[in-house]
């Protein structure tokens, strides 16, 4: 995946238009878990009204098959007709089982079913798709072409779930382009992806006709803290864009809970710290151009050697990183180095595509910025000094 993304930036496109570029969002399915009917129809609501969704993955697969079917019947209660609701057993039924239990789900408008019985029951696995009012999705038991191309023939399933964690971009495309070769649908799943994962499904999902078209597991990374974007991604009116921008890393480098610091401020340094001083300040706003007190601006940066704090030996622990809270009319200054230029690992897995492309390592000098502000998205960024060093070959493509 990591290749095809050089590839892109190569050529100007992103991975997605690369790919084939069909569609710049892709619909979102959100998957509920295991629960009491009213606490999963609650959560399902609250995707509902904060994120705009309307597709939601049931897990099914209990027993008795009628705690699953009462969840099942409040959600479509809570949620209305509009609603798209699908099941995933995870092989959790018996062929029977399962057949009866379909036969209640039709009444609720289910539109896909996946993985009800074990794969291995092949005789009542096939009975089984043969009764399914729905398109029959198989899973893990398909992720090869050669296995979609058994489970599609010998009517095991009628539609395949793709994961781009599991199979990549080279070997997603390959069974996508089975399929259609073969007439089944597509879904895309989700291995409990975070942001980074997300944004290869929806990259690799919205590039085809095909695997757009159903609405994608893209909203795992709801649940988790932490990612490698600068530019966090954001489900709006139950959909997620493809990122355009080539400004997406948050890097390796930071850490949270840096020493909070007041509006005027200079970030914890060592007792003659080398570079060239430098005062950074401004006034943290929002979209309207609204001050915003109290906001908190994450500041770290490499120094003078290009090195950071907590990744490099012999520098203090929270070196050249502070946490400034912006004053009542949401301004800061603050006092610290100029940082320099560095060059990324070169080894291993790192510096064997860079080697591959002929590029250089280099990373041009920088600040890096993490804004939050309560009831406001967290803005990660970057910021460049003009005329640096390696501001037209940044190796991450972050400087714009």
């Amino acid at each position: 995946m990591a290749l095809r993304d050089i590839a892109g930036q190569a050529l100007g496109l992103n991975a997605s238009a690369l790919l084939g570029g069909w569609s710049a969002r892709m619909r979102v399915a959100h998957m509920l878990g295991f629960d009491a009917p009213e606490r999963m129809a609650a959560e399902a609501e609250r995707m509902r009204d904060t994120y705009g969704i309307t597709v939601f993955k049931v897990k099914v697969g209990r027993r008795p098959a009628r705690l699953d079917l009462d969840v099942c019947r409040a959600l479509r209660e809570v949620l209305g007709a509009e609603a798209e609701l699908f099941v995933d057993g995870n092989r959790g039924w018996t062929a029977s089982e399962s057949a009866a239990a379909l036969r209640e789900l039709d009444g609720l408008g289910i539109t896909l079913a996946e993985e009800l019985c074990p794969a291995d029951d092949v005789l009542g696995h096939r009975w089984l798709v043969r009764q399914s009012p729905v398109p029959f999705v198989a899973d893990a038991s398909a992720t090869t072409p050669a296995e979609v191309t058994r489970s599609l023939l010998d009517g095991a399933a009628t539609a395949i779930s793709i994961k781009t964690a599991r199979t990549g971009f080279t070997h997603s495309q390959r069974v996508l382009f089975q399929c259609e070769g073969l007439g089944a649908e597509v879904v895309m799943g989700n291995q409990i992806d975070g942001q980074l994962g997300t944004v290869c499904t929806v990259v690799f999902g919205a590039a085809h006709a095909s695997s757009s078209r159903r609405a994608g597991e893209l909203s795992n990374f709801l649940d988790m803290s932490g990612d490698l974007l600068t530019e966090p991604i954001a489900i709006t009116d139950g959909t997620l864009a493809v990122p355009d921008s080539k400004g997406t890393i948050e890097g390796p480098y930071y850490v949270p809970d840096a020493p909070a610091l007041p509006s005027v401020a200079t970030l914890p340094m060592r007792d003659g710290e080398a570079g060239t001083p430098l005062v950074f300040q401004g006034q943290v706003t929002d979209a309207t151009g609204q001050a915003l007190p109290g906001a908190l601006l994450e500041m770290w940066q490499a120094d003078d050697d290009g090195l950071y704090a907590q990744f490099a030996p012999g520098i203090p622990e929270w070196n050249l990183r502070g946490g400034i809270v912006t004053d009542d009319e949401g301004r800061f200054a603050v006092t610290t180095i100029q940082p320099a230029p560095y060059q990324i690992p070169t080894d291993g897995s790192c510096g064997r595509p860079i080697a591959a492309a002929g590029w250089h390592a280099w990373r041009p000098a920088h600040l890096h910025l993490k804004v939050s502000a309560p009831g406001h998205q967290t803005l990660t960024t970057q910021l460049y000094f003009k005329d640096g060093a390696y501001l037209e070959a940044d190796v991450a493509s972050a400087a714009l």
